[in-house]
């Protein structure tokens, strides 16, 4: 929608981030990535949002694939019957179209479905280094029972970038309404099981020096804690 609204108008944009002190850094886009015979859509939806982020300055693209009908996260069932071939394909197609006209990095922001699905492993081994990579939520992995520094370790050379979070799984032994699954919920940095320390540490200690970003537990909290225990200029 940003790009809708400000694509024919530049330099106001600009004006109006830089007023404001703000930088647009990236940008997060939902597509029906997996169906093949959108492909040529695919292509030029993503490359009107890399255009507009080269224009403005920004660094990266962060694709999530809608499994569904619509434009947003889908049932587990869903992201079980996505066609991993076809979207590793066209997820080729997309990362090279928009490296080759803009050198905008593209790397995937997985969500909890496709993770719990299995999908990610198998889709990063299907899809090109040079064109589509990773941006790891910490926080999603975590949630599904994915330890963050395993992924880190294993994609390091393909992140883009990644998103700082802490999670704290259910209470032991706690039920849910239905008989469902308790969930853990996103909390505070600092006050959950993620070893952010480490993770960061991890970073420093490889050179990573692509976008880390914190989201959740409050603005001011989370700023805080990024600068004064996880020494990190923002």
């Amino acid at each position: 929608k940003i790009v809708e609204e400000y694509e024919s108008r530049l330099t106001e944009f600009r004006e109006q981030m830089a007023k404001r002190g703000l930088t647009l850094l990236g940008s997060a886009m939902y597509s029906h990535m997996q169906l093949t015979e959108q492909r040529g859509e695919l292509i030029e939806a993503h490359l009107r949002v890399a255009r507009f982020l080269k224009a403005v300055g920004g660094k990266y693209m962060n694709p999530l694939i809608a499994p569904g009908e619509n434009l947003g996260n889908g049932t587990d069932e869903q992201y079980r019957r996505v066609d991993i071939k076809a979207w590793a394909s066209n997820a080729n197609e997309i990362g090279k179209c928009v490296k080759e006209e803009t050198g905008i990095p593209v790397g995937l922001h997985p969500e909890q479905g496709d993770i719990r699905a299995g999908l990610i492993d198998r889709f990063m081994d299907a899809t090109d280094s040079r064109y589509f990579n990773l941006w790891p939520d910490v926080g999603h992995f975590a949630a599904c029972g994915v330890d963050p520094m395993n992924v880190y370790k294993r994609y390091r050379s393909r992140m883009v970038g990644t998103h700082l979070r802490d999670f704290q799984p259910p209470p032991s032994g706690a039920s849910s309404p239905g008989g469902q699954p308790p969930m853990g919920r996103m909390v505070p940095f600092g006050t959950g099981v993620i070893k952010l320390p480490e993770l960061v540490g991890y970073l420093r200690q490889t050179k990573f020096n692509g976008p880390v970003m914190g989201e959740g537990g409050g603005n001011q909290a989370m700023r805080n804690y990024m600068v004064e225990n996880l020494k990190l200029k923002l």
